[in-house]
Formats: C-alpha cells, sequence, structure tokens
C-alpha cells in the first residue's frame, strides 16, 4: 500500500521509521515516461504522468527495503559512484519547498545549490509516495 505525504509531518513520519536514511543505500531506480507507441504505432506522449521509482534498503529490520514514488518529476540527477564513492548513504534530505518535494543523498544542502550538483543524485516532484516493500 502507497502512503501519500502531504506535509511535514508525514515527511518527518518517514524520516523517523527509516532513520533520516541512516546506513541505507540506493537499490534501484526505475523512471517511467507512461509515453508509448500502440499497436497502430501511434506514439501516445506522457504530459505530466511520469514518475520515478527509488528503492532502498538499509542495514536494519522493521523496514530494511522502501520504494519511494516520485510522480511529476520536476528534475533529477542520477550520480554513478565510482571506486572513489562510498554507495552507502550516511543521511539523505527529504523536504517539501517551493511546491516540490526534493531527496537527496546528503542532507545540508539549498534546492538551488542542489539544482546545479551533478555529483549527487536528487529527484523533485510535485507529488510523493511511500511504502514498505520489507
Amino acid at each position: 500500500m502507497w502512503n501519500e505525504i502531504k506535509n511535514k509531518a508525514d515527511i518527518d513520519y518517514l524520516c523517523d521509521i527509516y532513520d533520516g536514511f541512516h546506513d541505507s543505500c540506493i537499490v534501484n531506480i526505475t523512471y517511467n515516461s507512461t509515453a508509448y507507441v500502440d499497436d497502430e504505432y501511434s506514439m501516445h506522449m506522457s504530459i505530466g504522468n511520469h514518475f520515478t521509482i527509488l528503492k532502498l534498503q538499509r542495514q536494519t529490520p522493521n523496514p530494511k527495503t522502501i520504494e519511494l514514488m516520485f510522480e511529476n518529476v520536476l528534475k533529477m540527477n542520477i550520480a554513478v559512484k565510482n571506486e572513489d564513492f562510498c554507495d552507502a548513504l550516511s543521511e539523505a534530505l527529504l523536504k517539501y519547498e517551493n511546491e516540490m518535494f526534493i531527496w537527496a543523498e546528503y542532507e545540508d544542502y539549498s534546492s538551488d545549490i542542489l539544482f546545479s550538483n551533478n555529483k549527487l543524485t536528487w529527484i523533485a516532484s510535485k507529488k510523493l509516495k511511500w511504502r514498505i516493500v520489507d
């Protein structure tokens, strides 16, 4: 069951049960544009229905795995780690600012600085839901 995040209390609740994303890692990121080509080879375009699912796991149970669904994605950046960087998250940013939800792999960034940073993974969207996977 997906839980919609509507306000700061919902953000605080998720961050509380998932310990601020401490000692977690990104397992999978899936982007779906919802555009498609039908059987007649006509293309159907997405108008604001695209979404990204971010799957995370952490080293402690209850819950171990969660998914965040970002709907109506506005901007995102995926920074692929190499041997110089660790994949583990020590913390993450989750906030609602300027009429968008923002998730980023580090906590101490304003959206202006974040959106110009291509070394971090971050997602901004109009809507956000989450669920426990296991």
